[in-house]
C-alpha cells in the first residue's frame, strides 16, 4: 500500500470512542472538556531477553477534521492536537504492543522499509526536529553511533526550549558517546542536559553512571540521591533500552546497597 494511502487509512481509523467503563467516572464526566488521552504502550522483550520498553502515546482523541496523523514514519497526532489548543490528560490504562518481530529477517525488512521513509520525511520537513530525531534514534539502535550523533545534534538545534523531545535527545547523545567509549564527551553532554533539565530522571541516571565510571564517586552519589529524592515525574517519556544490562547495569552493581539498587532500577524503568 502506498504511504499516502496508508496514512489516509490510519486517519480514517481516528473515530470517536464512546464512554468506556474502564475509565473512572470522573474521567468520563471530564471527557467533554478533554480532547485526548495519553497512555503507556508496553513493548515486551525479545525471546530470551529481559526488561521492557515503555512509550507514552496519545491513544484516544476526538474525531475532529484537524486531527490527522503527521509524518512519513512514526506518525504523530499530538502536535495537531496541541496546535488547536487541545488538552491532553493521562490515563492509567496501558496498551501492550505484542507480536513485534525480533527475528533477524524481520529486523532486516524493517530497516529496508524504514530508512527510505526516514530520509523522505527529512526531505519533506527539513526544519522539523522529529524526523531528525527519528533518524538519530534509528542509527543509535543500529549501533551506528557516529552517524546518529549529527542527526541528534540537528534535531536538538531545531527544538524549541519547551519541547519535551530535548530531554530524550540529550540522553540519547550521552548514550552514543558512552557506547563509543568517549566518556569526556558523554560527561559534557550529560552536564549540559542537566543544566537545562536538572530533574530529568534519565539524564540524572546516565550522568551518575558516568561519574561513577570516571571515578568521581562523591559526585556520582550526589546525583543518585537527586535521582531518588528530587527527580521529576509525569513527563512525556519513553524508556527505550530493552535490557537492564544496558540501562541499569550500574544501578545493579553489587557494591551498592540492595535497597538503593532496587529503588534506582525501579525509578529507571517504571515512572
Amino acid at each position: 500500500m502506498p504511504d499516502s494511502l496508508r496514512r489516509q487509512e490510519r486517519n480514517r481509523g481516528a473515530h470517536p470512542v464512546g464512554m468506556n467503563p474502564l475509565f473512572p467516572a470522573e474521567s468520563r464526566r471530564a471527557f467533554s472538556g478533554m480532547r485526548s488521552y495519553m497512555m503507556q504502550v508496553h513493548f515486551p522483550p525479545a525471546p530470551g531477553d529481559h526488561g521492557f520498553t515503555v512509550v507514552d502515546h496519545v491513544k484516544l482523541f476526538r474525531n475532529k477534521s484537524e486531527y490527522r496523523f503527521e509524518g512519513r514514519i512514526h506518525q504523530q497526532i499530538m502536535e495537531p492536537i496541541q496546535r488547536t489548543g487541545g488538552m491532553i490528560s493521562r490515563s492509567s490504562l496501558y496498551v501492550v504492543h505484542s507480536g513485534y518481530d525480533y527475528s533477524t529477517e524481520g529486523q532486516q525488512k524493517k530497516r529496508e522499509r524504514d530508512m527510505p521513509l526516514l530520509l523522505l520525511d527529512i526531505e519533506e520537513r527539513p526544519r522539523h526536529p522529529f524526523p531528525w530525531w527519528n533518524l538519530g534514534m534509528t542509527r543509535f539502535h543500529l549501533r551506528e553511533f557516529s552517524e546518529a550523533l549529527p542527526a541528534l545534534e540537528r534535531s536538538l538545534s531545531l527544538c524549541t526550549s519547551r519541547e519535551s523531545l530535548r530531554r530524550k535527545i540529550y540522553a540519547q547523545m550521552v548514550g552514543c558517546y558512552v557506547d563509543m567509549g568517549e566518556m569526556a564527551s558523554a560527561r559534557s553532554r550529560a552536564e549540559a542536559g542537566l543544566k537545562e533539565f536538572p530533574g530529568d530522571p534519565e539524564i540524572l541516571f546516565r550522568t551518575a553512571n558516568i561519574y561513577r565510571a570516571l571515578g568521581d564517586l562523591e559526585r556520582a552519589a550526589q546525583t543518585y540521591r537527586t535521582l531518588l529524592t528530587g527527580s521529576e515525574t509525569g513527563l512525556i517519556d519513553s524508556l527505550d533500552d530493552h535490557a537492564p544490562e544496558r540501562f541499569g547495569r550500574k544501578a545493579r552493581d553489587p557494591s551498592l546497597p540492595e535497597g538503593w539498587r532496587r529503588r534506582v532500577v525501579g525509578r529507571a524503568y517504571v515512572r
